[in-house]
């Protein structure tokens, strides 16, 4: 009988696979929700989206399809981020 342990990498805190362990053919599984909401809500591309935070193509539509036909979830804590952002930012200049 083989015993088959399945193993997690970690790289830089993202989940990723590797290639029979060749950290330079890893593939990045790093699907951040709120990361690709804000990233559509700035009219990024698609494929940059992709690129960056490691979604797949069905979870950057399903985020864009939340972010604009949904009941403004995204959008909500997008603006919390902006306005918390901001007033960290005047609070320092004070």
């Amino acid at each position: 009988m083989i015993e088959l342990i399945p193993a997690i990498d970690l790289i830089d805190g993202k989940c990723v696979r590797l290639t029979q362990g060749d950290y330079d053919t890893k593939k990045v599984y790093n699907e951040d929700p709120l990361e690709v909401a804000k990233m559509l809500s700035e009219d990024a591309r698609y494929q940059d989206i992709c690129d960056k935070t490691g979604a797949s193509s069905a979870t950057v539509s399903r985020v864009n399809r939340a972010l604009h036909y949904g009941e403004d979830g995204y959008a909500l804590v997008l603006e919390r981020l902006k306005n918390e952002s901001e007033d960290g930012s005047a609070n320092r200049h004070e």
